[in-house]
């Protein structure tokens, strides 16, 4: 697709000396795909420029570094970022998320899924047969070509799809008939795909939206009546504590950027009653500021001991992240892999329908 893009635009520039052509796009990879040269935005303003023959004396690595560090305001200057500028950058330039692995499998399984299958629905993958455990403090990625029964599995984990066949069970207890409020109640939480669709509800303030799930129940609301003042004060601190850039507590989530509605969302998912996390495509549309946020968190929770699930199509971010990846393919898990080296060329041969080298 980017290089049809990219012929499309040369062939248009090339027609007459005087034709120039304007990409804008939060994707790095496309700006240097198409760009003869480079401008960040930052606050409405020009942050900075990479010129033609910079550009290509540049590699990857050195021009992302550059974009990085204009969108933070301090390319080129002598100023130093302020200390959660300073955190950002590292999470940005990559420096944070590598951690040690420190998952102990001889404890119990946090969850464990035994041969589990679901229904067949119209124009989804159902699962067949599907096994595997998780524990406490590990991130498993799931890989896979989309519509491989990805979906289908995050559905079932989270109750929002029953169960055909197998049993589910979370710390030793059989969880397999539970529905969203039971598995919610015991620690399992969900982040959904459709952020705007059905992880979030649009007209909904950004604080009503940062206790959706909790609507009805302590300590938000007592015998039916909403404690506005808890909520907003909730909803304040959250904001503040997550970087979600908004004008302030009431204003409709649907107003927001897509980076800070996802940010509410983990903001209420990835919450300190959280003992296993299951997150569909969590940086699915970001820009790299926030996909590297999003991901920070997600290491984040890990390192609190929250059993963490990430499907995801972008292999580069669930080897960056992961313990261990397994493949979807065709509705069962072909495999799981130790995520050592070597693991990327071994998932892709699951992600093939053959089996890891």
């Amino acid at each position: 697709m980017i290089g049809s893009l990219t012929q499309l635009l040369t062939e248009a520039t090339a027609e007459t000396i005087d034709t120039g052509a304007e990409r804008i796009t939060h994707k790095l990879l496309e700006a240097y795909e198409f760009g003869d040269r480079i401008s960040v935005l930052r606050l409405g303003s020009v942050a900075g420029e990479i010129d033609p023959q910079r550009l290509k004396t540049m590699n990857e690595a050195e021009r992302t570094d550059t974009v990085i560090r204009m969108m933070f305001g301090v390319a080129g200057t002598d100023a130093a970022p302020d200390r959660n500028q300073s955190q950002e950058l590292a999470i940005l330039l990559g420096r944070k998320l590598h951690r040690a692995n420190t998952v102990d499998r001889n404890k119990a399984a946090a969850l464990s899924v035994r041969s589990v299958a679901t229904a067949p629905d119209f124009a989804e993958t159902p699962l067949h047969e599907v096994s595997f455990e998780l524990w406490a403090g590990e991130i498993l990625g799931i890989a896979g070509v989309d519509g491989n029964g990805q979906k289908h599995l995050a559905e079932v984990l989270a109750g929002q799809r029953p169960v055909r066949q197998g049993r589910i069970e979370l710390a030793g207890s059989d969880i397999t008939r539970g529905r969203v409020p039971e598995r919610r109640q015991r620690g399992i939480r969900y982040v959904t795909d459709d952020r705007l669709g059905e992880g979030t509800v649009g007209t909904f303030s950004v604080a009503t939206n940062l206790v959706l799930k909790e609507i009805g129940a302590l300590p938000y609301w007592r015998h039916g009546i909403s404690d506005w003042d808890l909520i907003h004060r909730n909803a304040r601190e959250r904001i503040l504590s997550n970087d979600i850039r908004t004008p302030s507590e009431l204003t409709p989530v649907g107003k927001l950027s897509g980076g800070n509605v996802q940010k509410v969302v983990l903001a209420r998912e990835l919450d300190a009653e959280a003992n296993v996390a299951i997150l569909n495509k969590p940086t699915y549309g970001l820009d790299l500021h926030n996909q590297r946020l999003a991901l920070d968190r997600i290491v984040a929770a890990a390192a609190r001991d929250v059993a963490v699930i990430v499907i995801s199509t972008d292999l580069d971010e669930l080897l960056e992240i992961s313990d261990r990846i397994g493949v979807m393919f065709q509705g069962r898990l072909a495999g799981i892999v130790e995520n050592s080296d070597g693991a990327g060329n071994r998932v892709r041969r699951l992600m093939t329908g053959a089996a890891a080298a």
